[in-house]
């Protein structure tokens, strides 16, 4: 076969790569003897051989690993024998995809604020940008400037310009895009609200929720329950099995009771504030008694079963084991609510009962339950400190508070405190001292009172300062000397033995000059003869009682005494109009009173000549004094004395 020169069979092929990308450039060529191929990149004379960048293969391809920019350029095959050098040209454009050397920050502004956002890319060759808004492309206005670097600024921005703001950067490469967004501080919106939601028992069933903010929101769940408290929302997820919160922030319920029906709340907060959306599982199967509501008045209670079931359940109620119907006194059931006369309410325990296909549930109600004997703390003189516990059984009703009933020994009949139910202590106080008394306590809610409970022991109060002594009254005896008496307290508040009496005479003149002055025990007479008395003053007697152990002082009872009137002025003084009208309307009746004065004004008319003393106190009306035991009015040894009780200063 005779020899020929090289003919391509195949020529190399322009080429356009990523940087980075592979090339290949395949050239082929015949010939005798076969021709060798080389390969030369632009005019250059260095041959290419195969190193860190280029593999030149002997059938003539030639492979560019990671393309680079300066990889550009024409690429020279030549096929060479001893007959002849052909050349083959291709050219390899490198691409260099965008790359942003400034991003746009996403920023929390205020309306009103200017906004920039920088946005610079770069790539080969030179690539457009744009900048878009929420999807679209973005219309420049009036208060926006785009330059030439294509920052945008936003001049006083408005609340339809907040939003997200893409930078798009485009060359024969490809495309990037980078995004901000601006936006007020704002509280989470809900992106899915959970449903509705009907399942069978034993099903499995998942509610759904989903909110967005600038703040990613937290997404937590909330079951509203029925507690002796009342209704609250409570986390399902704590100590219920087969309920749990997905990383979706969706609440899933896995093999559903009837104790998994009810309102559900999804709860998406932030710092900024809180979104709330709720929906309701219907589980369908058993009856459910969610809840009973009651509406007291002053002379029925209405009582109402909250009954949930599909199918509808049937509702009735009992009292004790027998059904409720108008034949029992003082009950009647209208549609699903039992009304009761709360005078006709029974002592058993009340039930309502649902009914369906599927089955029953039931719900009891009643009075509260005995409660335990209350203990007694921190006695004084006048109170008492209580506290107990709450009973056991609340009756299936709301607690609405008790009932503190407490009684002196001497008597029979109660008085009774009403409290909250959020109270387990109390101060029962304006007792009497040194009195013996007992406490015993009841729950109630709307059904009325429950027992009560059994009666504590008798307790005594503290000893505290005696009362004022009563009927105090003088007469005279002999020309100087004055015969001081009185009756013990209506209230010792002590045992009489710790009581002793002291009493005191004092001059009225100016410095108050006591002149007697003493003691007597109460196993004494309670009366004192006060020696040399002189005539032509006015005196102040004062009594009082003492608690000697305790060191209590009681209220004295004084009277002043005008030793330097006569028979005659008595009568006028004691008869004149205004001591008249103030007698007459006093506290002790204006008849007696009227009888007396005049009984009075007699007897002295007839015995004007004997010795008299003037009884004034200037600090009280006539009708303090006590008339209810006046003592006497006598003649003796021609002296005449009037007895009145005085137990104020």
């Amino acid at each position: 076969m005779g020899k020929t020169q090289p003919e391509f069979t195949k020529r190399p092929a322009n080429q356009r790569v990523i940087e980075g990308e592979r090339a290949v450039f395949e050239c082929m060529a015949t010939g005798n003897p076969a021709p060798s191929m080389s390969w030369v990149k632009d005019f250059q004379k260095e041959i290419l051989v195969t190193g860190l960048y280029y593999e030149v293969h002997d059938n003539g391809t030639l492979v560019i690993n990671a393309a680079r920019v300066e990889d550009s350029g024409i690429y020279w095959c030549y096929a060479e024998n001893i007959l002849a050098q052909i050349a083959a040209v291709a050219t390899l454009s490198v691409t260099v995809l965008p790359n942003f050397v400034l991003v746009p920050v996403s920023k929390i502004v205020s309306l009103g604020d200017t906004v920039q956002l920088d946005c610079l890319a770069v790539g080969d060759p030179t690539p457009v940008q744009r900048w878009e808004k929420d999807g679209s492309y973005l219309l420049i206005e009036n208060n926006m400037r785009l330059f030439y670097n294509y920052t945008l600024v936003i001049v006083s921005i408005q609340s339809s310009q907040l939003g997200e703001y893409v930078c798009k950067a485009l060359n024969e490469g490809g495309s990037k895009s980078v995004s901000a967004f601006i936006q007020t501080q704002d509280r989470p919106v809900f992106i899915v609200q959970p449903s509705n939601a009907t399942v069978n028992i034993s099903q499995t069933v998942q509610l759904f929720c989903r909110a967005r903010a600038i703040q990613t929101p937290k997404i937590t769940w909330l079951k509203l329950t029925d507690t002796e408290l009342g209704k609250i929302w409570t986390d399902p997820t704590s100590d219920a099995k087969g309920i749990s919160m997905m990383d979706d922030g969706s609440l899933l319920i896995k093999s559903a009771t009837s104790e998994d029906q009810g309102w559900y709340q999804c709860v998406a907060a932030n710092g900024i504030g809180n979104a709330t959306a709720s929906a309701y599982i219907t589980v369908q199967g058993f009856p459910v008694i969610s809840t009973i509501q009651t509406n007291r008045t002053e002379k029925i209670v209405s009582i109402t079963c909250i009954i949930m079931g599909f199918p509808y359940p049937t509702l009735t109620y009992y009292a004790g084991v027998h059904l409720v119907t108008s034949d029992l006194q003082g009950h009647l059931v209208e549609g699903q609510t039992l009304i009761i006369a709360l005078d006709s309410v029974q002592q058993q325990q009340y039930t309502c009962r649902a009914e369906n296909i599927y089955g029953y549930d039931a719900a009891g109600f009643s009075l509260p339950g005995n409660m335990e004997t209350p203990v007694v703390t921190n006695v004084t003189a006048r109170s008492v400190d209580l506290k107990w516990i709450p009973p056991q059984i609340s009756g299936g009703l709301e607690l609405l508070g008790y009932v503190i009933q407490y009684r002196p020994v001497t008597r029979e009949d109660w008085t009774e405190i009403s409290l909250l139910r959020t109270e387990v202590t109390t101060n029962v106080h304006e007792l009497n001292p040194f009195t013996e008394y007992q406490f015993q306590i009841c729950a109630r809610n709307d059904l009325g009172r429950g027992r009560n409970s059994s009666a504590t022991d008798f307790v005594r109060t503290l000893e505290d300062a005696p009362g004022p002594p009563q009927n105090v009254f003088v007469h005279r005896v002999g020309n100087e000397s004055l015969l001081l008496s009185w009756s013990p307290p209506s209230s010792l508040n002590g045992p009489k033995e710790h009581i002793e009496y002291r009493y005191k005479l004092s001059i009225i003149n100016g410095k108050d000059e006591v002149i007697y002055s003493g003691t007597v025990t109460s196993n004494n007479s309670l009366q004192v003869e006060l020696l040399h008395v002189p005539l032509g003053q006015t005196y102040m007697a004062a009594v009082w009682a003492v608690n000697t152990a305790q060191n209590f002082s009681g209220q004295p009872a004084s009277l002043y005494i005008d030793l330097n009137t006569t028979a005659d002025t008595i009568v006028d003084d004691m008869l004149s109009p205004d001591k008249i009208i103030i007698i007459i309307f006093g506290t002790l009746g204006g008849v007696l009173a009227v009888l007396v004065l005049l009984f009075i004004a007699k007897f002295i008319h007839h015995e004007h000549s004997c010795d008299s003393l003037s009884f004034i106190h200037p600090r009280h009306t006539l009708d303090l004094f006590y008339m209810e035991d006046p003592k006497y009015v006598f003649k003796k040894r021609k002296i005449c004395v009037f007895a009145l009780d005085v137990q104020h200063l």
